[in-house]
């Protein structure tokens, strides 16, 4: 009778548990559905009403409804705060874009198309998982905005210096070791932040980024800044923190391109220093390495005369 009774029980238990998976399930489902049936609503709505703006924002879509793609007059779009993982390449029909906003989703590529955009001027993919940027991206001759911010780009696509118009780009939170020297090209950049990358040096050419006001380089893996930064003359702010810079990065005076002309003269004392040091060391090392080779001879000599025969005294 108790096996009966414990097995009723348990089978009992099963059913409950599947039933509440499925209910759980039906739940989801019903969430999404209500999540599509209302960006279809929105996008009908847009479409009847020749809206220029579109938000889906929020929705919890894991994926667009392809409705979307006959906007073709839309300037705004809002995708944020969304599931999706990827846009279809059907994203490029929609070329009167100007601002474009796919931050905190699970992005983990751009599709090639997004370079049909040509009139973008504002493009927010941060908190995404990009680990790269299509080439494509450098068509994108009229983008004024770039966030890319907390992403795992590890790699900027040379292209990115044919964004002639650019004025901010945000970088921060990624994986990238190096920056192209291209970046040099940007020459209407007003804001650069590389901060919490994996940065060992900066290219030269970041001296040619004459608007500069804003540089953010904290927390990234750079042992020395390059001299061409005393030509930003109008920097506002600059952090540098957290680097393991080889000379103490000193703010005692306000003025920010004074705080980076006199780094670069302690690091330039320092690289200085150095490099006597080690000549002193290398001529140190080849006195001891001569006089090594000498006393080596010497007794060599003297082993090899010990071993001679003698020749006989003559009568």
């Amino acid at each position: 009778m108790f096996r009966v009774v414990r097995t009723f029980v348990l089978g009992l238990g099963g059913v409950l548990l599947l039933l509440s998976a499925s209910g759980a399930f039906a739940q989801e489902e019903s969430a999404f559905n209500m999540a599509y049936t209302e960006a279809l609503s929105r996008i009908y709505s847009a479409a009847a009403s020749g809206a220029q703006e579109l938000s889906l924002a929020g929705l919890g879509l894991a994926e667009l409804p392809p409705e979307l793609w006959y906007l073709t007059d839309l300037q705004a779009l809002y995708l944020t705060h969304n599931q999706l993982t990827s846009l279809p390449p059907q994203i490029g029909n929609l070329r009167q874009l100007r601002w474009l906003a796919l931050s905190d989703n699970q992005l983990q590529v751009l599709p090639p198309e997004v370079g049909w955009l040509t009139q973008l001027q504002s493009l927010f993919a941060e908190q995404n998982q990009l680990t790269s940027l299509p080439a494509e991206i450098g068509s994108l001759h009229n983008l004024r905005i770039l966030y890319l911010g907390q992403n795992q780009i590890s790699v900027m696509p040379i292209q990115v210096g044919n964004l002639a118009q650019l004025q901010t780009l945000d970088l921060k939170n990624n994986r990238l070791e190096s920056l192209p020297q291209e970046v040099g090209l940007l020459r209407e950049l007003v804001y650069l932040d590389v901060s919490a990358n994996n940065l060992t040096s900066l290219p030269p050419q970041i001296g040619q980024l004459s608007h500069l006001s804003y540089l953010n380089l904290r927390a990234n893996s750079l042992y020395r800044l390059p001299g061409e930064l005393s030509q930003l003359k109008n920097l506002l702010t600059f952090e540098v923190w957290n680097n393991p810079l080889i000379v103490r990065y000193s703010t005692a005076n306000s003025y920010i391109p004074a705080q980076v002309q006199a780094y670069l003269a302690a690091q330039s004392a320092y690289d200085g220093a150095a490099f006597w040091q080690h000549l002193k060391d290398m001529l140190a090392f080849i006195g001891i390495l001569v006089g090594a080779l000498v006393t080596q001879h010497w007794l060599m000599r003297r082993y090899y005369l010990g071993r001679m025969p003698q020749q006989p005294a003559w009568p």
